[in-house]
């Protein structure tokens, strides 16, 4: 379970402390989950358009295990595309064991953004390629590189890259490669590129299916 991940739970805790910090004008002592999230419900009434609220409410209720946590993500990332809220939002889906939303929303938000040094970010994709058996995850940095994390060893020989089409094995370009991650420097004109898929051996792994 997600929030029974130490890393990813001090990472919720974190953000409720950051929200509390800039919604109290001084700086007061922590109420239990419960009643701090009756008191953000109130505050969200008094302001309906705080997003910061809005965004704690949804983190309380995650870590509470109350299943309306998904609202107030979906309502922000309808609004905005916030990173943040889009992670939060995968979280809360992997919460509840609604796998399928949570493997499409981490699809969509993988294929959105560059590489993302967060640790709780990186237990959150651990958690999902589990849940979904898959071996492991790709982001794209916007200076040619894609960079791999692998759920379990992989041998680079099986890595291959299918690029507008045309099937390159991971061996033909620049890597940096230590069996559990793999960084793939394109060519120079791959700004020329329109899509690139990833697959070990017959498997496509996450966020692959890169439209740049």
């Amino acid at each position: 379970m997600i929030t029974e991940n130490i890393i990813f739970r001090k990472f919720l805790n974190k953000i409720l402390l950051v929200i509390n910090n800039a919604l109290q004008a001084t700086k007061n002592e922590f109420p239990p989950l419960e009643t701090y999230l009756e008191n953000l419900e109130y505050q969200q009434k008094i302001q309906p358009n705080n997003g910061l609220i809005t965004t704690g409410i949804g983190v309380t209720r995650l870590l509470l295990g109350i299943p309306s946590a998904s609202e107030p993500f979906e309502l922000i990332s309808s609004r905005s595309g916030s990173r943040l809220c889009r992670i939060l939002l995968v979280a809360t889906r992997l919460r509840f064991s609604h796998y399928t939303l949570a493997l499409e929303e981490f699809q969509s938000l993988l294929a959105h953004y560059t590489e993302i040094d967060l640790p709780a970010f990186h237990a959150l994709a651990q958690t999902v390629c589990f849940v979904t058996n898959r071996a492991g995850w790709c982001t794209f940095s916007g200076s040619g590189k894609l960079h791999f994390v692998f759920r379990r060893p992989v041998l680079l020989q099986d890595i291959h890259l299918v690029i507008d089409g045309t099937l390159y094995p991971a061996v033909s370009f620049e890597t940096l490669f230590d069996a559990q991650k793999l960084t793939v420097q394109l060519p120079k004109n791959w700004t020329l590129f329109k899509n690139i898929e990833v697959k070990i051996q017959k498997e496509t792994i996450l966020g692959s299916g890169l439209i740049l």
